[in-house]
């Protein structure tokens, strides 16, 4: 139900353009080695070519799978609420980008799950070997999707907590907290430092891109305060946009709810049972364990110097933890008689991420649809200057200002502000996409190397150089078309 807006509305997002025509890969230049191999896999070879939905097809199998892994790791078998618990894994609404993309969904689906199967494997195989295990699953899924390896501290840590209530499926040793949490930090150390062992051995030269998403901050004093201030920065983003009456309404009721599944687990704890305040006190102290957990999900986004430059699809932490939440909710809730009023929460946060999906499906595709009679317009009216002009007049193509919002995308993120961010628009100042939008449509031009502020800032006057409309203006410049979008 959740990714089916995404079949049959969001037809190419963003590097869908590129690769649907030049047919590469490019993923190990971004230090992704193993999407290349996937995707040479199950696309027959080179040259990658569109065959979208089947990726998003594969993708929700894939997830389907890290599903049923999850919910049995907290030991549950009901498929109503073990679907429904699990349903933010890759369904949460900053993940809609990730399923998206024709080309990448696969790899990135399959990177959370590896992420999410190795914090049930380091739950459960309590041994060196699991450990090992472990980091290999996490080190693979790094070599698919960097981002995507954040699902996997927040989910750790948390099968710690819900090992410490007795909410995790049993397993046969029970080591004692601090070691499971040294586990788990040694797993995530030695999944990074063999990630960035293996980049220096396989790419002797990184792109731009990857370079500057890959910076790191340095190590000095100020960079506790750092890690701390861009923990708070995505939790910022995630009030901003779901602070708003009623949409804020399911994510109080998950709070809500685990708190008082927290309340029951720690009644049956020897030390809450002296009174109501040692209850009180217990149930606080690991809501607050909790608090850091969510905190410190990111992992190591935190540490590069812009963790924002790609929100919202970086937020892939957020899922994992909502489904440990989730499940800790339903299995903590089994044996009681008025279950079903702590998991009204979970089926509720479950229909706000459908609601969700549809609002942001029919909002990308009114928008695609609004953009299309925009770019026909701006290719007739080069076009018509083209003809008017000398030969090879106009090769080069610079845009100033962007595609304004549809009707259907300014009401929708009125409510949902996400969608905002998550629509795109092709045709954004000078970003190289739009360049490959109007390509897609038969207008081949090379990006301009003009510098910013080559626009002459007067109003457009028509010549034999120009062109002017109420949705644009149009200059141009050393074979340079200077667009202006209004």
């Amino acid at each position: 139900m959740l990714v089916l807006p995404i079949i049959l509305f969001v037809h190419r997002y963003i590097d869908d353009y590129g690769r649907s025509m030049d047919g590469e890969f490019r993923w190990t230049e971004v230090g992704r080695p193993l999407a290349d191999g996937l995707f040479a896999l199950v696309n027959l070879g080179a040259p990658a070519v569109a065959v979208a939905p089947l990726h998003q097809l594969l993708a929700v199998g894939v997830l389907a799978l890290t599903a049923v892994v999850a919910a049995r790791a907290y030991g549950l078998r009901s498929p109503l609420w073990s679907a429904l618990a699990t349903l933010p894994l890759l369904g949460q609404p900053y993940a809609l980008e990730n399923l998206s993309y024709g080309f990448d969904c696969l790899a990135m689906a399959l990177a959370l799950g590896l992420a999410v199967v190795a914090a049930v494997v380091l739950h459960r195989a309590v041994s060196r070997l699991g450990l090992l295990l472990s980091s290999a699953f996490l080190l693979a899924s790094l070599c698919l999707y960097q981002p995507a390896t954040s699902g996997f501290l927040p989910f750790a840590l948390m099968l710690v907590v819900g090992e410490i209530l007795g909410l995790a499926a049993p397993v046969p040793e029970r080591p004692s907290f601090w070691h499971r949490l040294g586990r788990v930090i040694v797993t995530y150390g030695l999944a990074l430092a063999s990630y960035m062992t293996l980049m220096r051995l396989v790419l002797q030269e990184r792109t731009s891109y990857a370079t500057e998403q890959g910076r790191a901050l340095p190590l000095d004093a100020a960079l506790p305060a750092q890690l701390l201030r861009h923990a708070l920065e995505f939790w910022q983003i995630l009030f901003d946009d779901w602070s708003r009456w009623p949409i804020s309404v399911p994510w109080l009721l998950m709070v809500l709810a685990y708190a008082v599944v927290v309340w029951i687990a720690v009644g049956r704890w020897p030390k809450a049972r002296r009174g109501r305040l040692a209850r009180l006190a217990c149930t606080a102290l690991v809501l607050g364990i909790v608090a850091l957990i969510a905190l410190m999900s990111p992992g190591a986004l935190l540490g590069l110097e812009d963790p924002l430059a790609r929100v919202p699809r970086l937020l892939l932490f957020l899922g994992p933890l909502l489904s440990a939440l989730a499940l800790q909710i339903v299995a903590g809730t089994t044996q009681l008689r008025w279950r079903l009023i702590p998991r009204t929460a979970v089926a509720a946060l479950a229909w706000l991420l459908v609601v969700v999906a549809y609002a942001y499906g029919h909002a990308t595709s009114a928008q695609a649809i609004y953009e299309q009679g925009r770019i026909s317009r701006l290719i007739g009216g080069i076009s018509r200057l083209q003809i008017q002009l000398p030969e090879a007049t106009i090769t080069a193509i610079r845009f100033e200002g962007g595609m304004p919002q549809s009707p259907v995308l300014h009401n929708s993120q009125n409510k949902f502000p996400l969608l905002d961010r998550l629509v795109p628009r092709l045709i954004n100042d000078d970003w190289a996409w739009g360049r490959t939008q109007l390509q897609f449509h038969g207008l081949a031009l090379e990006r301009s190397q003009l510098e910013p502020g080559a626009f002459r800032d007067e109003p457009c006057v028509p010549s034999d150089t120009t062109a002017c409309s109420s949705e644009y203006s149009l200059q141009v410049q050393d074979e340079t078309v200077l667009v202006r979008m209004h």
